[in-house]
């Protein structure tokens, strides 16, 4: 069962204008939704997708995410049938679209446990199932949104013969910071993307963003089941990509209500432990007020990370840190809905349009 050839028959009068669009450097993005395919490549990413109560954000990551993977494979934790109505109202609207849905009650076995190993390892053993080994798979999370293209990032790996299995993404962790305050009160934006566009760095790590394994290439290695020690979110045992760049934004805080959080911050009905979503406020610190109202969780510092920085759509902007200039060719080709800025980026022209030179992505 491979995924169904790009672009659909419904959406192949828009070929010419993404075409030229990618080659220009524009990022167009129709009234409405995002269309159901952007990129225009063979498909070789396949998302793995773990959640739990998700449902307020599931909409907005099927529109903006699912154009940029060939397939995806998710497992469902949620109590509720939030998620999984998201998921055939996206399939409705994109019927081409390949989303394999689990839920977590309905495996044949119980999960060992709820650790980053656990809680993937079936979702992963389908993923081959269904998709066939030797795909690339994109790591994600319901409040995280790419930035630059998985697709156009596998394509520049794959181009270097294949020499390393998995790579580090930046996750730019954005959390509420307190001039959005004020206009989160007066009524939260439908999308999470447009109501916060504050990320930190970390000053004294060459003022860089937390990475973390994201991509992997499945040569057959399994997540560990019951592990005793964090290992990740990917397999463990594959050779490390030399390369850092591509980029996605995490959302810490989806919505800064109270209700959704207990007093350190972590999201209630997740799975707890290292990684729990949230900002965990740390007690005893006097930067660090408990999660007792909406207004804590707007901070103008984020634990170590204490650099902020403003998203307005294009990384190259940002005053600091910035990706390398070679990764803007594997930006993601649309434009970001933020409450300020332009939402949009001009990409390097050169030979090739998106497509990039970059330096040496062996092994380390």
């Amino acid at each position: 069962r491979g995924v169904s050839p790009w672009p659909p028959p419904r959406a192949r009068l828009a070929l010419p204008l993404l075409a030229l669009c990618a080659l220009c450097g524009c990022a167009p993005l129709p009234s409405g939704r995002p269309p159901c395919n952007r990129t225009g490549l063979r498909p070789r990413v396949v998302g793995l997708l773990v959640t739990k109560d998700d449902a307020s954000v599931a909409e907005e990551w099927l529109d903006y995410n699912m154009p940029s993977l060939g397939a995806l494979v998710m497992l469902d934790a949620s109590a509720g049938q939030g998620t999984l109505r998201a998921v055939q109202a996206y399939q409705r609207r994109c019927p081409d679209a390949h989303v394999t849905y689990m839920r977590e009650d309905a495996l044949p076995e119980p999960l060992a446990g709820h650790s980053d190993q656990d809680v993937r390892r079936p979702a992963l053993l389908r993923l081959r199932a269904v998709h066939g080994p030797g795909r690339w798979v994109m790591v994600s999370h319901m409040d995280e949104f790419y930035y630059h293209e998985p697709e156009l990032v596998a394509q520049l790996l794959d181009a270097h013969g294949g020499a390393c299995d998995v790579l580090r993404w930046h996750a730019l962790q954005v959390v509420p910071h307190p001039s959005e305050y004020t206009r989160y009160l007066r009524g939260p934006d439908a999308l999470v993307q447009r109501r916060f566009q504050h990320f930190w760095t970390h000053p004294k790590k060459h003022d860089r963003p937390f990475s973390e394994r994201r991509l992997f290439r499945d040569r057959g290695r399994d997540y560990v089941a019951g592990a005793a020690a964090p290992l990740g979110t990917v397999p463990p045992g594959y050779a490390e990509c030399h390369l850092a760049g591509p980029s996605y934004l995490h959302y810490k805080v989806v919505d800064p209500n109270p209700a959704m959080y207990d007093a350190m911050g972590r999201h209630r009905a997740h799975w707890v432990g290292p990684g729990a979503p949230g900002v965990q406020f740390r007690p005893g610190r006097k930067q660090r007020p408990l999660a007792n109202s909406s207004a804590a969780f707007f901070t103008a510092s984020y634990e170590e990370y204490r650099k902020v920085h403003l998203f307005d759509g294009c990384l190259s902007h940002t005053k600091g840190w910035a990706p390398a200039p070679v990764f803007e060719r594997l930006r993601v080709d649309r434009s970001w809905p933020v409450p300020r800025g332009p939402g949009t980026c001009e990409l390097p022209k050169g030979k090739g349009g998106r497509k990039a030179a970059s330096p040496g992505v062996g092994p380390e």
